[in-house]
């Protein structure tokens, strides 16, 4: 006969998923910063060619690719942080009973 993981156990590998996930969410934040980075010098150095603008085009790219890759990773953040909350909670909340 097969025992059943208990609720505690559970919960502690539902912890475990979280922490692999953070690994992964490492990746995705190479991503989130190194892809809008190098388009914003890609093309802030293509617009500046063309206008004759010096390197205006690619400052003020670089700056948007800036802000938008620290809102994607504080909402990620967020959202991650929220699960693991729930799961520690219910971790503490099962060593009390």
């Amino acid at each position: 006969m097969e025992q059943q993981p208990t609720e505690l156990e559970q919960l502690h590998a539902q912890r475990e998923q979280y922490r692999s996930k953070a690994f992964m969410m490492l990746v995705q934040l190479i991503a989130i910063f190194g892809v809008p980075a190098f388009a914003a010098v890609f093309f802030g150095k293509r617009l500046d060619a063309q206008y004759d603008t010096g390197r205006q085009w690619q400052l003020l790219l670089l700056a948007v690719a800036f802000v938008l890759s620290w809102t994607v990773t504080i909402r990620m953040f967020i959202k991650l942080d929220r699960k693991a909350r729930e799961v520690d909670t219910k971790i503490k909340q099962h060593k009390q009973s």
